[in-house]
């Protein structure tokens, strides 16, 4: 089970509203709210992660995600002996990341998506 542990990092991604088509490095990866995986092979080579969202009468989100220094990573690997290494880098994504996308001027409203007064 240990061994398993190390086998993916993964994020979820949310959107207000939700609907929200996501890519990430050009590829797209689901439609909000969307559970992003990253394998553990590729995750161990690459830190930055380009992400675009996308809704219809929303503009475009496009940002960059980026593997962080975890800290329960670091302890659990100084309690271990190192061992906790083997199986997780010591970084990782953030477990959540929410947008509230912006409504375009001249985009029509869903009924159940009229702004609030």
């Amino acid at each position: 089970m240990i061994a398993l542990a190390g086998c993916a990092e993964s994020t979820l991604i949310q959107t207000h509203p939700p609907g929200a088509r996501v890519t990430i490095n050009d590829r797209f990866v689901g439609v909000t709210p969307v559970v992003y995986v990253v394998p553990h092979s590729e995750f161990s080579t690459r830190s930055t992660y380009q992400y675009r969202i996308e809704r219809e009468g929303y503009a475009p989100e496009k940002g960059y995600f980026y593997a962080e220094m975890a800290p329960g990573r670091v302890i659990g690997a100084l309690f271990t002996l190192g061992a906790l290494r083997l199986f997780k880098p010591l970084t990782a994504l953030r477990s959540s990341y929410e947008f509230d996308l912006r409504p375009l001027a001249n985009a029509p409203y869903q009924i159940d998506e009229l702004p609030s007064r």
